[in-house]
């Protein structure tokens, strides 16, 4: 069986995380699938990440390499498990586009698919 050829995307995604390593679920056969479609759709991962700060440089953040930065024209945001807005409400208050979706939105009851699939809708909206 020949393997699933994906067209080029039209952006360069990157996936930062601030864990060394993921944790929990996906299950292991889940993980490893993802990570192959990510992985063929040119996604770069990168882990152990301390994030510093986003300017018109585009997002500052450091690993144990050193410091790094991705010029980016939109980023997407996916930090925890709780309501916090402050980011979002800086941002709304300067008039930049910025969008609430998952536990930043509504942490009651918070459902990973819910804000996964908000997280998807919304990237295929920008």
């Amino acid at each position: 069986m020949k393997p699933a050829t994906h067209p080029k995307p039209a952006r360069q995604v990157t996936v930062l995380q601030r864990a060394a390593k993921a944790k929990g679920p996906p299950g292991l056969s889940t993980g490893w699938v993802l990570k192959g479609e990510l992985a063929m759709r040119g996604v770069k991962v990168v882990t152990g990440v301390r994030y510093d700060r986003i300017d018109d440089g585009g997002l500052h953040y450091a690993t144990d390499a050193g410091p790094a930065v991705i010029a980016a024209d939109t980023i997407v945001v996916c930090a925890g498990q709780e309501s916090e807005r402050r980011l979002y409400d800086a941002l709304t208050a300067r008039g930049m586009g910025a969008h609430l979706i998952g536990g930043a939105e509504t942490a009651a009851e918070l459902d990973a698919l819910r804000a996964i699939e908000a997280g998807t809708r919304l990237g295929l909206t920008i």
